[in-house]
């Protein structure tokens, strides 16, 4: 029984930050498709480019946000020549020119 609890606390333990997750952290920069997996993000994207969707040229995941709020609020920073590169957790995503 003791490593059936090992067990499922190892498991709790790891989605445990999936759950917290939904906010982005103040002073970083956010390509839109990484916000777009936080989920809940979509409007306020939309609303920093100015309009709604482009399906014709996927601005809203290729351009670079600023986390500015502890609430997950967001400025838009630049749309990105190319690509939005996704530079990993805890770190600012960046363009690629």
């Amino acid at each position: 029984m003791p490593k059936f609890a090992s067990i499922v606390i190892a498991a709790l333990a790891a989605v445990a930050p999936l759950a917290e997750a939904g906010n982005c952290t103040p002073g970083l920069k956010y390509c839109g498709h990484t916000l777009l997996a936080y989920g809940n993000y979509e409007s306020r994207i939309y609303q920093a480019l100015g309009h709604g969707p482009s399906s014709w040229n996927n601005e809203e995941q290729r351009s670079l946000f600023n986390c500015v709020g502890p609430n997950g609020e967001i400025q838009l920073e630049r749309t990105c020549a190319k690509l939005c590169i996704d530079q990993g957790l805890g770190q600012s995503d960046k363009c690629w020119y």
